[in-house]
Formats: structure tokens, C-alpha cells, sequence
């Protein structure tokens, strides 16, 4: 196996998994979200990557444009797009 992508269910029992390998044959540790204990795992080297989606952003993207579609709202509507970031060791 060369990598993982843990998509956010348990990164501490990825991580306990992985510890238990040799260190030059364990996987690439791909996260989704950058929550604390991503970060961690990302300044450890536990995890290569981490993909953040901003969920906050896209749950106000999600209520506006509902808002406009229903007529609740008069705001112009706006492209459903939600940037995401991409996290490595370097750039926390």
C-alpha cells in the first residue's frame, strides 16, 4: 500500500496504525479537513497532506443561494464554487 486518504473518521486510529509500521514502508498519509489534530499529525510527518474544503463557507454559500432561489433573499446569485486549500507540513 502506498498511500491512504482518510476522508476525517478517526485520524488517531489511522495514526495508531501507522505507527505500528516501519517507518520507510508506511503509507502516505493524506487527511481531509484541517482540524487540530490534523495539524499535529501534519508538523509530526505523520500525514503528507491535508485537503481543506471550508465547510463553514460552503454551509453559507449552500444558505444563500437557497435563500435566493426561495425568494427569502433579493442578493445576486453567486457562483456555488468553495475554494479549498491544500495544507502541508510547511504552510501551517
Amino acid at each position: 500500500m502506498a498511500g491512504i486518504y482518510n476522508a476525517g473518521a478517526s485520524d488517531a486510529a489511522v495514526e495508531r496504525a501507522i505507527s505500528t509500521m516501519n517507518r520507510q514502508l508506511a503509507p502516505v498519509l493524506v487527511g481531509h479537513d484541517l482540524t487540530e489534530n490534523a495539524a499535529r499529525m501534519l508538523q509530526n510527518g505523520v500525514m503528507a497532506v491535508v485537503i481543506d474544503q471550508n465547510p463553514d463557507l460552503q454551509a453559507q454559500k449552500a444558505l444563500r443561494i437557497l435563500a435566493a432561489r426561495f425568494g427569502i433573499s433579493n442578493e445576486a446569485q453567486e457562483s456555488p464554487i468553495v475554494p479549498f486549500t491544500i495544507h502541508v507540513k510547511d504552510n501551517i
